[in-house]
C-alpha cells in the first residue's frame, strides 16, 4: 500500500532515518521499511493529510507515529476490599474510612469540601450536583492543584454504605468494588498524566461534565481516561477479541462510545485509537 498523504510519507522517511534498518526498528515501526509505501510515490502529488473512514479503526502501526503511550493504571480491587471490609463496624466514620484507604491514594469528601479545595472560580462553578447513589458516592475527581483523588458524595450516605457493606448481597458487593476500582483507575490516569506533564497545566475541571459534556469529553486527558474506563466496563462481559471486532466496525453499543462517535472528528479518532492501544499492548 503506497503512502496516502504527505504527512504519512514524512513520517515514513523520518522513521527510516531514525532506525536505519528494519532489523533495528521496534516491532511497531518495522512496516516503514516495506518498499510498497514509497515506491513511485511523489510527495507533491499527495494531499497534506488523509481522512480515515470512521467504520475502520486507524491502523496505528501504519498511519500514526505513537509519540505518546497510553497510561495503564494499577488494579486496586483486592486492596480496596481489604481496606474497607476489615473496618471495625462499631467505629466507622468518615475519618476511619479515609484512614483505611489513604495508602491507596484517595479519600471520600463532600461536594462542598471538593468545591473548597479548588482555587479556580470557574472550576468551582463547574462542580456538578451529587445524587442519591446506592454506592454512597456520586462521582470522583482528580484535583491537579493538590494532587488529591476524591470520591464525592453525601458523607452520611458514604459512611452508611461502607458500614453495611458486609450485610449486602454478593452482587451488590461485586458491583460496589468493581465500580470503585474502575473509577480509581480512571482518576489515577489523570494523576500520572499530571506527573508526566511538568509545568504544563491541566484544564479538565474547567468543563462541566453535565452541562458542557462535549467539551469535557473532548479534553485530551479525559479521552484517554474514558477509553480505559469504557474498556474496563466492556471487558466485564466481553472478550478482548469481541471488543476489538466491535471496535473495528465502529459498533460498540455503549452510551459513552455513542457520545464520542457523535462528537466525531479527531476527538473520536483519538478515543478509538486509545481503546485500540489498550486492547493491543503488543503494538505499543
Amino acid at each position: 500500500m503506497p503512502a496516502k498523504s504527505q504527512q504519512q510519507l514524512k513520517l515514513i522517511y523520518a522513521l527510516r532515518n531514525k532506525y536505519k534498518t528494519k532489523k533495528k526498528a521496534p516491532k511497531k515501526f518495522k512496516w516503514v521499511f516495506d518498499k510498497e509505501w514509497t515506491k513511485d510515490v511523489k510527495m507533491k502529488k499527495l494531499p497534506k493529510t488523509t481522512e480515515i473512514k470512521e467504520s475502520i479503526v486507524l491502523s496505528f502501526e501504519k498511519f500514526n507515529s505513537l509519540n505518546e503511550a497510553v497510561i495503564e493504571p494499577g488494579e486496586y480491587k483486592e486492596d480496596l476490599k481489604k481496606a474497607l471490609l476489615n473496618l471495625d463496624t462499631n467505629n466507622i466514620n468518615i475519618e476511619t474510612i479515609n484512614n483505611s484507604v489513604k495508602d491507596l491514594g484517595f479519600k471520600f469528601v463532600s461536594r462542598q469540601e471538593w468545591i473548597d479545595s479548588l482555587p479556580d472560580q470557574e472550576e468551582k462553578d463547574n462542580v456538578p450536583p451529587t445524587n442519591n447513589s446506592p454506592l454512597g458516592f456520586s462521582y470522583a475527581g482528580y484535583n491537579y492543584h493538590t494532587d488529591d483523588i476524591c470520591f464525592i458524595g453525601d458523607i452520611d450516605a458514604i459512611v452508611s454504605t461502607i458500614k453495611n457493606i458486609n450485610k449486602r448481597d454478593i452482587r451488590f458487593n461485586s458491583m460496589f468494588f468493581n465500580h470503585l476500582n474502575m473509577v480509581l483507575r480512571h482518576e489515577n490516569i489523570h494523576r500520572i498524566q499530571k506527573s508526566k506533564r511538568g509545568d504544563v497545566g491541566m484544564t479538565a475541571l474547567k468543563a462541566n461534565p453535565a452541562t458542557k459534556r462535549d467539551e469535557y469529553l473532548s479534553n485530551k486527558d479525559e479521552i484517554m481516561a474514558h477509553a480505559r474506563t469504557l474498556l474496563d466496563m466492556l471487558l466485564d462481559f466481553k472478550s478482548k477479541e469481541d471488543v476489538l471486532n466491535d471496535l473495528k466496525h465502529g459498533d460498540i453499543k455503549h452510551p459513552m462510545f455513542s457520545d464520542y462517535k457523535k462528537i466525531g472528528g479527531d476527538v473520536y479518532k483519538r478515543f478509538v485509537k486509545y481503546i485500540y492501544m489498550y486492547l493491543t499492548p503488543e503494538n505499543k
